[in-house]
């Protein structure tokens, strides 16, 4: 004989003997059958189910009024008091991006900032962004890697120039920002090749080295070729070889370290050509015959592919 008790926005599934929760809504459900251990199961969710409960009304109540920062703290709250809720995650989800649709102008700054290199500016923006939600782990990740940056290397990269880009794109790379997490050794350590007596280019490689110990020995470094020179190697290597995939993922990298390269963008549409995206190894080899618009040989691809 089963009985049923009512036990506000839980749920609860009889497997054989055993009880286990599997959702947020509904009813706890047990059996007199059921052995003394899934009663112990059992007390502690129905202890706590007038309070999750309560705090999954405050918490609507708080995200209808648009305090997306409350109604995420109360939900971050129910997962205190049982971790196993399934949909706090997907709510605290919904509200921050309920969130940043208001607060879009100061994110814009930061992003604006960041780009820029405004690097102890962008760390004010993030703490005006955490004070709206002082939780967001997008954020504080941020924060955390800003001000370790800041304290180490430099507070800003604002020049203008090849140079300061890379290192730039190497802090983007850092915080995540970029496809390629290799980004933030390679565009560092490509940028100190260029110029090895510029100081600032040395001390952010030498702390990116560190930082990404791993790619960095993976990534062997070449004393007489660049880091562009050797990867121009790998991928014509990887083509003869028919590794495409891995020829792709070079040249990406070679563009995302060099847009202008035409080389690089030649060399992706045959590489696309070969895996049978036509559309895709056109659209390459328009980019590289705008680079070089003398090139009769990305001239003949693209008569090809007509």
């Amino acid at each position: 004989m089963k009985k049923r008790i009512s036990v506000s926005r839980v749920v609860a599934q009889l497997v054989g003997r055993r009880c286990l929760v599997v959702a947020n809504l509904g009813w706890l459900i047990f059996s007199r059958a059921s052995s003394a251990t899934t009663f112990i199961f059992l007390f502690p969710a129905a202890l706590h189910s007038q309070e999750i409960s309560t705090l999954y009304q405050d918490a609507m109540t708080a995200f209808y009024k648009k305090d997306y920062k409350k109604a995420i703290s109360l939900w971050e709250e129910v997962l205190k008091v049982d971790p196993r809720q399934k949909n706090p995650p997907k709510l605290i989800e919904m509200a921050r991006s309920k969130m940043l649709e208001n607060i879009k102008p100061l994110t814009d700054e930061f992003n604006k900032l960041l780009a820029s290199g405004e690097y102890l500016q962008s760390l004010e923006k993030l703490d005006q962004l955490l004070e709206l939600d002082p939780t967001n782990p997008t954020w504080q990740g941020y924060r955390e890697k800003l001000k370790k940056f800041t304290v180490n290397v430099a507070p800003s990269i604002t020049e203008k120039g090849k140079i300061p880009q890379l290192l730039r794109k190497s802090v983007s790379s850092y915080l995540g920002r970029e496809k390629d997490e290799r980004l933030a050794v390679l565009a560092s350590r490509y940028a100190w090749q260029l110029d090895k007596s510029n100081k600032l280019s040395e001390k952010v490689f030498l702390f990116f080295d560190k930082e990404f110990s791993m790619i960095a020995r993976l990534e062997v470094i070449d004393r007489v070729k660049t880091v562009v020179e050797q990867k121009q190697e790998t991928i014509l290597d990887a083509i003869y070889d028919g590794k495409y995939e891995y020829a792709q993922m070079e040249c990406e990298l070679v563009i995302a370290l060099e847009p202008d390269n035409a080389l690089a963008w030649k060399r992706l549409g045959s590489v696309y050509y070969a895996l049978g995206k036509r559309s895709d190894a056109k659209n390459c080899w328009q980019e590289a015959i705008k680079i070089t618009p003398d090139d009769v040989e990305t001239k003949k691809f693209l008569q090809r592919i007509k």
